[in-house]
């Protein structure tokens, strides 16, 4: 199921919460999800069949929105890890939300700002700065923005790992996915 990945402090450990691509997460119109590994990639309407294709020529944005995860111990965000392969031409950006999805932050580059639109921020910024975010009402969701400024390349979104301070311990059940 998961281990402990360290301690920082007394009564408190970190676990990793995963997200899984195929579990729960809502994607947009414009995204597909392929079980071969690619993960969540931008599609395109094919114009002779009507129906969607996971090939090129791609749409030139869509969202991919993965489950809230209420957890009534979280103390802190330590890190967060995504898996994602992003051509030149390509990007993924990120928004996090501490309260289920009521209201989204992104890191603006020197903060971390609530936004209603489409502001987000860089796998790398974030990434870098999940720690100096808030856990709010502690039920964490994580939203990445998938685009392409050449329609024959989309980036791919595989995993997204939280890495998160409990106060405690936590109760396993079959429920939880750990990394």
């Amino acid at each position: 199921q998961g281990a402990d990945v360290g301690s920082r402090g007394e009564g408190a450990s970190l676990m990793p919460r995963f997200y899984p691509n195929n579990h729960g997460a809502t994607i947009g119109s414009e995204v597909s999800f392929s079980p071969r590994g690619d993960g969540f990639k931008l599609r395109r309407r094919d114009p002779d069949t009507m129906e969607y294709a996971p090939t090129a020529p791609y749409e030139t944005s869509g969202t991919v929105l993965w489950p809230s995860m209420p957890m009534t111990a979280l103390k802190a965000f330590w890190g967060l890890a995504v898996t994602a392969d992003v051509p030149t031409g390509t990007d993924v950006k990120l928004q996090i939300s501490t309260n289920g999805g009521t209201t989204w932050q992104w890191w603006n580059g020197s903060a971390w700002a609530v936004t209603a639109g489409v502001d987000a921020a860089s796998i790398a910024d974030t990434s870098a700065n999940i720690a100096t975010l808030s856990v709010g009402s502690r039920s964490p969701r994580v939203r990445a923005y998938l685009s392409t400024s050449d329609t024959d390349l989309s980036p791919s979104v595989q995993g997204v790992c939280l890495l998160v301070e409990l106060l405690q311990e936590p109760q396993r059940d079959a429920e939880d996915s750990l990394c």
